[in-house]
């Protein structure tokens, strides 16, 4: 059966990633939801804590671990980022089947959910649950690889190494039992190596299960080449501008390096600090074992095409959330693999119009660093692209990021999000440089691209993988010839017969221009900045006397959050208390809503039932919509998931959604000796300073943020701070006047 399932997997992920359309998106969960994404936390602690005392006496500490094991788990299973019954999460549970078939002793409530992350890792945690992130798949070379590390995690879980861990470090910070004389300095090298030796046996057992496969062994020592090199992208190729270069112009030789810094990591370091053994450590130990074992073995067994179609899924993620994340240079680095690994996607080309406008916004702000990143430390080829994104100065990256994406219209002229860049982009342009088409260089000329000064590619020995390429040594910078134009991004138009379309487009770049100008009480007319100021100065006043009137009938709250914290307690965050609250709110929002004639619509995981997985994909979308709005502060006309967007819209039938939050807060009173002193004066005083000096000052904080998720205008923000505990009326209160501005 799990060989029928592969090869729908394998056409699933090759129809979406070999289509000819120009619309990714993303990672996406299917079927029902498991109880695991809807169960209130408080009921699995409950039913956990049931099982493991079963008629004998409470263990406080284990008490504890359940609770804050289960809501930590509950926070990341609720965040949207986690995807289950996608092709990916699919795929990884055939492998462990197929590592089940070998070993019958493997549990059966073990199960796999994948994390759409970058980041290389996988875990597992004392529930059964093994999550493997996007980022590790991408950088796996054969499916031997993902078994050893399912094989891994799965000792975790059956030693119960996450709550032995827990249990360890009290005893540590306690100072119990064998840790009765720790100094405070020796806390944290005692928690570290009692993880290594978690990791040890996770290793040392976890390659008893592998072994019983009929995986290829040898493949073990590629896992421990995955973790050595982790930090860098999932491929290490040259990197050359061509896929930059749409029309008949060439980037200049100044924006490459002529050397790079080579890849240098060291194996055998000090681990005594880290929770898991060195590398170096970890490959001797395995290879002890693997020395007297047998040598042959399937690198794949389930399904190789449907491991690299796996891969290839995975290694698109990693570029969009790169996109969302703001992280351009290695998105960039990113797509040129992927444009390398696939010519005809059209995926990769998107992703590079949306890196140079993104980039373009950030540099014409004077804040390109936040998504271009620092190129001096970075190792291999990728630290050429690094450079070539922070040396392009921040006009010519927006007359680059003008011309790519005209290019990109050209090629898919239905994209809306494409045709709202280029009026943003000659918007700056004529803002912020006082650029309009007239200055650019149209002039057609007889020869194609010069290739004078095209990167002289040096030539590298074929290898078979991304660490065979870094073993090598052979990180290349570019050869160009030294030959700088400084009016070269004038001339990215030569023979783009765009001419009449930019002229076109110019005008309603200095209609916004203009616009813009007027908002900000920036233009070259007084009286018209003076009326812009007084417009604001009316509009400010009229808040003030009666609030807002926004007029907006409908919006979507988007999982309300609720918590109760005492600063007096050294474990401050009440968890509990915190969720009976945060679920029974949900009825009071509605309710208020209702007061104030306001439609409102809750999109949480504690309303989605089993079958609610189109609403679970969207409450996924929003939050890395509202993630990337944040990164993205006041450039409120660009996000990655634009589209998506408006599908959206469509399916809720606003444009307004919402992020609200109650945070009510007991800490320990400030200056109480002075109180006492100044109370102990008068007899009057006395009553009032036991009072104050006995009671802990309370306070309430409510937040509200509403925003237009087509335009990205954050249309209302409210933050109030109550001295006073919460209660329903005092919420009641405040979040009537807040739907009432936002309906009338």
């Amino acid at each position: 059966m799990r060989y029928i399932l592969s090869i729908f997997i394998c056409f699933a992920l090759l129809t979406t990633l070999n289509a000819q359309n120009n619309k990714y998106t993303g990672l996406k969960s299917k079927g029902e939801i498991p109880d695991d994404f809807t169960k209130l936390t408080l009921k699995k602690i409950e039913e956990a804590q049931a099982a493991a005392t079963s008629g004998r006496k409470k263990d406080k500490t284990k008490s504890k671990f359940y609770e804050i094991s289960n809501f930590g788990v509950d926070e990341l299973l609720q965040s949207g980022s986690v995807c289950f019954n996608d092709t990916i999460s699919s795929y990884v549970e055939n492998v462990l089947e197929e590592i089940r078939a070998k070993n019958k002793s493997i549990p059966l409530d073990i199960r796999i959910y994948t994390i759409k992350s970058p980041v290389v890792n996988a875990f597992t945690t004392d529930q059964g649950i093994i999550f493997i992130n996007t980022g590790l798949l991408a950088q796996l070379e054969n499916e031997a690889q993902l078994a050893f590390v399912l094989c891994h995690e799965i000792i975790h879980y059956t030693e119960g190494h996450v709550m032995e861990g827990f249990i360890e470090d009290t005893k540590i910070e306690n100072a119990k039992d064998d840790y009765r004389r720790i100094k405070n300095v020796d806390k944290e090298l005692a928690s570290t190596r009692f993880s290594r030796k978690m990791e040890t046996e996770a290793d040392k057992k976890g390659l008893e299960l592998f072994l019983n496969t009929d995986y290829n062994p040898a493949e073990v020592d590629g896992v421990f080449d995955v973790l050595l090199y982790s930090y860098l992208p999932f491929d290490e190729i040259p990197f050359d501008s061509s896929i930059l270069e749409v029309g008949n112009y060439q980037i200049p030789d100044k924006y490459f390096l002529e050397e790079l810094n080579e890849i240098e990591v060291e194996e055998d370091i000090d681990d005594s600090r880290q929770t898991h053994p060195n590398i170096a450590k970890r490959r001797k130990k395995a290879d002890n074992i693997l020395i007297s074992e047998k040598q042959t073995g399937k690198d794949f067994i389930v399904s190789e095409e449907a491991f690299y179609s796996v891969r290839a899924a995975a290694r698109y993620e990693v570029l969009r959330l790169q996109l969302i994340n703001g992280n351009y240079s290695e998105a960039l680095y990113s797509a040129y693999i992927l444009k390398k690994e696939y010519p005809d996607n059209p995926l990769p080309e998107l992703a590079v119009g949306e890196i140079l406008y993104g980039t373009a916004l950030f540099a014409n702000t004077k804040n390109k660093k936040k998504v271009t990143g620092y190129y001096k430390k970075k190792q291999g080829n990728v630290q050429q692209v690094y450079y070539v994104l922070n040396k392009i100065k921040a006009k010519d990256m927006t007359l680059l990021a003008l011309r790519y994406n005209y290019y990109l219209q050209e090629k898919f002229p239905e994209n809306e999000v494409i045709k709202k860049r280029l009026e943003t982009l000659s918007r700056d342009l004529v803002y912020y440089y006082e650029v309009d088409d007239s200055d650019l260089n149209f002039v057609k000329i007889e020869n194609q691209k010069d290739t004078s000064s095209v990167t002289k590619k040096t030539t590298v020995k074929k290898v078979s993988s991304k660490y065979d390429r870094i073993k090598s040594k052979k990180s290349n910078g570019s050869s160009k010839e030294n030959t700088f134009n400084k009016k070269w991004a004038y001339d990215l138009f030569i023979d783009c017969n765009c001419e009449s379309e930019l002229e076109e487009l110019f005008e309603k770049g200095k209609k916004l221009s203009d616009d813009k100008k007027y908002q900000l009480a920036e233009t070259d007319d007084e009286e018209l900045n003076q009326k812009s100021l007084d417009e604001q100065k009316a509009y400010a006043k009229e808040k003030r006397k009666h609030g807002r009137s926004l007029g907006i009938d409908k919006i979507i709250l988007v999982d309300p959050y609720y918590a109760i914290l005492n600063l007096n307690k050294k474990d401050a965050l009440k968890r509990v208390k915190s969720e009976k609250e945060e679920v029974e709110q949900l009825t009071s929002y509605e309710d208020i809503a209702k007061m104030a004639n306001l439609d409102l619509e809750i999109l949480t995981n504690y309303r989605f039932n089993s079958t609610d997985v189109q609403r679970y994909n969207d409450f996924s979308l929003i939050n890395e919509w509202a993630n990337e709005r944040f990164m993205m502060k006041n450039r409120t006309d660009f996000t990655s998931s634009a589209e998506e967007v408006q599908d959206l819209i469509d399916r809720y039938g606003t444009e307004y959604f919402a992020w609200t939050g109650v945070v009510n807060a007991t800490y320990p009173r400030s200056g109480k000796l002075y109180v006492a002193l100044l109370s102990f004066y008068s007899i009057v005083g006395i009553p009032y300073g036991i009072y104050y000096l006995a009671t802990p000052k309370t306070e309430t904080y409510i937040y509200f943020s509403l925003f237009n998720i087509k335009t990205g205008e954050l249309v209302m923000y409210e933050s109030r701070s109550i001295n006073m505990k919460d209660s329903n009326g005092l919420l009641d209160t405040h979040y009537y006047d807040i739907f009432n501005q936002i309906k009338k």
